[in-house]
């Protein structure tokens, strides 16, 4: 079942024209670095900046645009977020 709910949240994504590839890692939690067997991770990998000029091609904009589509899913509660680009440096880390 779980299985199922990370195929449906990976292809909300990949519909979407910024994507490039989304990788899926069904059992595990990266808020916590744990595995657990109703927890996903969803990894997705967007196409090159030169393939996706605007703000409305930026990740944010990706990230507001699927939030409702994400939100539909009654069974799941699914929080997409964007991490900083360098690990350590983002609003958790201190700046």
């Amino acid at each position: 079942m779980l299985r199922t709910f990370c195929d449906r949240i990976s292809e909300i994504f990949t519909k979407e024209p910024e994507v490039k590839d989304a990788s899926t890692f069904a059992g595990y939690s990266l808020l916590d670095n744990q595995l657990k067997a109703r927890a996903g991770t969803l990894f997705v990998s967007l196409k090159d900046f030169d393939e996706r000029k605007g703000a409305e091609n930026s990740a944010f904009a990706l990230i507001n645009r699927v939030r409702p589509k994400l939100a539909s899913i009654k069974e799941a509660i699914v929080i997409p977020v964007n991490p900083p680009s360098i690990p350590g440096l983002g609003a958790q880390g201190g700046f």
